[in-house]
């Protein structure tokens, strides 16, 4: 387990790559390759559970992004629900974390 400051020291870090990734889903997508490439060349390096922990940061941001974006088209497609410009009800999305529990 990290230690209390390692862990926020961590988060920083990963709010810094959020702040390049600027909410760009493609963007943070590179990072994570990036990422999963270290941890697949150096699996038992001593930065192999810093980049994991990274990793499951960045998986979760990826997550409440997608699900954000998807929220925004289901809330359009209601509008259109409501206001009578169609009547085929969409899907309600699910906040999907399968990626950030590894």
């Amino acid at each position: 387990m990290l230690h209390p400051t390692a862990a926020a020291q961590e988060s920083s870090v990963v709010s810094a790559m959020l702040e390049e990734a600027g909410g760009d889903i493609a963007t943070l997508d590179e990072i994570i390759r990036e990422h999963e490439g270290l941890l697949n060349k150096y699996p038992h390096s001593d930065f192999a559970p810093t980049l994991m922990f990274q990793l499951a940061e960045l998986y979760y941001e990826r997550s409440q992004m997608v699900y954000q974006q998807q929220m925004r088209r289901y809330e359009d497609k209601m509008a259109a629900v409501q206001n009578g410009e169609t009547t085929v009800a969409p899907t309600q999305p699910t906040l999907d974390m399968s990626k950030a529990i590894f």
